[in-house]
């Protein structure tokens, strides 16, 4: 479906650091499906690596993509009523849906975050084209100074707006 994947087993070789790898894969990824199933509840380590994805979202920020397998959503409580919480897609749906739903998710996720970037970048811009007009502009240098000021500042808080 066009979407870069990163997945243990195609990454990891003979004397790895299984630890600093999947690290390395959890921070670089945009996204994490989350298989969540019995076997997946029962065992230590893709509890951790659940862990590491949790920490990446803040509230705005999607990062954990649920998929159910063998589980309903009251189960899933049981385990994590956080968990449960998040919208999941399960696997009784059949294997294409949850790539779909998945595939969806990330694309609708991508596009908010390229509108969100394009509105912020316009808005850079519109702030810089302002300063611009008022440095070409300016009959003082002491308003000319104020511009300068406000030219500094901005590229302090906006540096790649330039």
């Amino acid at each position: 479906m066009g979407l870069r994947v990163w997945l243990d087993e195609c990454v990891l070789t003979l004397g790895d650091s299984l630890r600093r790898k999947i690290d390395a894969g959890l921070a670089q990824s945009t996204f994490g499906v989350v298989v969540l199933s019995p076997a997946f509840f029962a065992k230590e380590w893709p509890n951790k690596e659940l862990d590491g994805l949790v920490a990446r979202e803040d509230g705005g920020n999607k990062v954990v993509l649920p998929v159910w397998h063998n589980l309903s959503a009251s189960e899933i409580a049981l385990y994590s009523p956080l968990l449960a919480g998040k919208i999941g897609v399960s696997t009784s749906r059949g294997l294409s849906h949850v790539a779909s739903s998945v595939h969806q998710a990330i694309m609708h996720s991508t596009t908010s975050e390229t509108s969100a970037e394009s509105r912020l970048v316009s808005i850079e811009g519109e702030r810089l084209a302002s300063i611009r007009r008022s440095m070409l502009t300016s009959y003082s240098s002491r308003e000319l100074r104020r511009s300068t000021y406000e030219l500094e500042d901005h590229l302090n808080r906006y540096p790649s707006s330039v």
